[in-house]
């Protein structure tokens, strides 16, 4: 596989499966106030964040796993921080580009690749998906 598209691969593959496994998470009830710091949206992508990162290290052998983990946890922690923000709630475009350019820039940092191409390609990829997504709401 060629390079360049190894980066958009793992950045899509990381929108794909935080996309999936967001609203799982986000339905299930915490029941032990001791647990209540899961409820917390940037936790939970933080901690959804390490896992899609410690197994983009492992899948693309350009880096450690701990390594993957801990860039994957910060982009998670930054798509949750996006989320969250009472600014951002009534930009959705601004949104879902902000959250592409943290998860390609996380990609890219993973991969060994250029940060700053991998903000690009993500926060292309995020715009798209929220006109994709607004073009599907329509039909």
């Amino acid at each position: 596989m060629n390079k360049p598209y190894v980066l958009i691969s793992m950045s899509l593959l990381a929108t794909v499966l935080m996309s999936l496994m967001a609203p799982n998470i986000a339905q299930a009830e915490v029941k032990d106030q001791a647990r209540s710091a899961w409820r917390n949206p940037i936790v939970k992508q933080a901690a959804i964040g390490a896992g899609v990162g410690a197994a983009t290290g492992v899948l693309t052998r350009e880096s450690s796993v701990w390594k993957g983990a801990g860039v994957g946890a910060l982009a998670g922690a930054g798509t949750g921080a996006v989320d969250s923000s009472r600014t951002l709630r009534d930009k959705p475009l601004v949104r879902s580009t902000a959250k592409g350019a943290i998860i390609g820039t996380g990609a890219a940092a993973v991969t060994n690749r250029g940060k700053v191409k991998g903000a690009a390609v993500g926060a292309g990829a995020g715009a798209g998906t929220h006109f994709l997504k607004k073009w599907w709401d329509g039909q």
